[in-house]
């Protein structure tokens, strides 16, 4: 299964996103510090980012 990293400032959002993505078996991670990105990248070697464009106090289309 895929490795999939999610960053979103909403927590209820994340928590949304990973329980129906580990319910079909993926190794879920939520973020919800942009700032973070990159070492989460690094670090969980994600095959799939989703990533919320919209944040408080922060582009997502810049961190893309």
């Amino acid at each position: 299964m895929a490795r999939i990293l999610i960053i979103d400032d909403k927590p209820a959002i994340r928590a949304f996103f990973e329980e129906e993505l580990a319910a079909r078996r993926h190794t879920v991670t939520g973020i919800g510090d942009p700032a973070l990105l990159s070492t989460a990248i690094r670090s969980q070697k994600p095959d799939i980012v989703l990533l919320d464009l919209y944040m408080k106090g922060h582009c997502g289309w810049n961190l893309l």
